[in-house]
């Protein structure tokens, strides 16, 4: 090349890489550049990544991109944007965009749900009357009941009859999960477990006992702890039918696995036991208090029996009469209030989830200090009956009522505080399903049959 055409070549490559470089930055940032007015136009970049792929994103009724892609944009505005493809759930957000700032959203990871299930199995002559946690499904023939396990492949082995001495006749409704092979009814006062020194099934009725059991938690193999309706904490062996007082005026009991305990809310205290200890040592004493005085600000007209314990991020959060307290683990007495009016609540890694008493959808994320109103879940049930399950995979929370399962894309990691409104999908109507995910399948029964809904598709 002769040095004058070099010079050239070299001056033009300059002024390209001096103008056309911070151009290219300022819009990898989602910036818009008007070259006109000389200047930069912030704007709302919205990016959407589903599973499978090739989903349509609709804006203004007009479709604009298939999936994986992004639209950028301007002005202040709601937007909304509708994900589709065929024979799975649509999934509709509503975004703000403000030229206050430059913002991106990222809808990354949104798992679609399959709109029909596939039947993997039948239960002939025998009718379904309950699935339970751990792939068990309670059946039902000629009054007499029976448990037979599944997967997400169909029926695994063969009926096993469950020993019903009280006679009991079980009615539709929640069984909630103590510990595997241990499950309460509590509208029936049932409790359904493996007995293992029969190697069998039994069905236990509290009614011989004379109380009434609000909450009860499984501390051995053998004992229970029961909380009455008058807030007296017995202890009771189901193997010798032995029934011992332990404590009065305890307003709630409940449960940790890591770390195993069980948690006792009394005189504005709270307590625990570690699992490990011998049921004959269990004493609500001044050497077993967690955190004194965290209970004694509730007024008395919003007292509530319940109460649930659940560990997230460093820490445990506590809902008690209605109430959200953090406690943090490296400073108990530096306990943060989060909500109060809370029905129930989930939680997971560093996320609280929980429905408000008007069944109002909130979610707190202890990385980013923020609270979300997520929406209003239409439950077909009593509140006291629903579930939380995250399913990190899928980015989705799943929310599992009596007859129904609802879910809604969030990603726990990014604050995509410009979504204005979550898509809240109705996902199973009129069926009984399993409270989790399974390498990805949702298990589910419904007039004799297993049903499994499933998206095995990749990123």
């Amino acid at each position: 090349m002769k040095p004058g055409l070099r010079r050239v070549f070299f001056f033009v490559y300059t002024i390209f890489f001096v103008i056309v470089t911070p151009i290219l930055i300022v819009v990898s940032l989602g910036y818009n550049v008007d070259l006109k007015n000389l200047e930069l136009m912030k704007t709302l970049k919205v990016g959407v990544e589903t599973l499978p792929r090739n989903g349509s994103v609709f804006y203004n009724n007009k479709e604009i991109f298939k999936t994986p892609g992004e639209i950028k944009i301007l002005d202040d505005q709601v937007v909304n944007l509708s994900v589709q493809k065929n024979d799975y759930q649509f999934e509709d957000f509503v975004f703000w965009s403000s030229q206050e700032k430059n913002t991106v959203v990222e809808i990354e990871n949104l798992a679609f749900l399959p709109n029909q299930g596939q039947t993997i199995d039948t239960f002939d002559s025998f009718e379904d009357v309950s699935i339970l946690s751990d792939g068990y499904v309670l059946l039902e023939k000629d009054q007499d009941y029976y448990i037979q396990e599944f997967d997400f492949k169909g029926l695994v082995g063969e009926k096993e009859k469950i020993n019903n001495s009280s006679k009991s006749i079980i009615t539709d409704g929640k069984w909630d999960r103590l510990d595997s092979g241990f499950y309460f009814k509590k509208d029936q006062q049932l409790v359904l477990y493996f007995d293992v020194v029969l190697d069998g099934w039994e069905i236990y009725s509290f009614q011989s006992l004379g109380i009434q059991v609000e909450s009860l938690e499984l501390f051995d193999d053998q004992n229970l702890l029961l909380l009455d309706d008058r807030k007296t904490l017995w202890v009771f062996n189901i193997v010798n039918n032995n029934l011992r007082f332990k404590s009065s005026r305890v307003n709630g009991i409940d449960n940790t696995e890591s770390p195993n305990r069980v948690w006792v809310n009394k005189d504005g205290g709270l307590y625990f036991f570690d699992k490990k200890s011998k049921i004959e040592d269990l004493d609500i004493a001044q050497e077993n208090l967690y955190l004194d005085d965290i209970f004694n600000y509730i007024p008395k007209d919003v007292e509530s029996s319940y109460f649930e314990v659940a560990n997230v991020g460093q820490g445990i959060v506590v809902l008690a009469d209605e109430r959200i307290n953090y406690i943090p683990d490296f400073n108990k007495n530096r306990w943060v209030y989060i909500a109060d009016n809370v029905a129930n609540l989930g939680t997971f890694n560093r996320n609280v989830y929980w429905l408000d008493n008007e069944s109002v959808l909130w979610y707190y994320n202890f990385l980013n200090e923020d609270i979300d109103r997520i929406g209003t879940i239409d439950l077909d049930g009593g509140l006291d009956l629903v579930e939380f399950e995250y399913f990190s995979f899928w980015n989705r929370l799943f929310i599992y009522s009596e007859n129904s399962v609802y879910s809604i894309w969030i990603d726990q990691d990014l604050s995509n505080e410009n979504i204005l409104k979550y898509s809240i999908n109705e996902w199973i109507q009129d069926s009984k399903c399993q409270d989790e995910i399974i390498e990805k399948n949702q298990l589910c029964i419904k007039d004799g049959e297993l049903i499994k809904y499933n998206n095995l598709s990749n990123f």
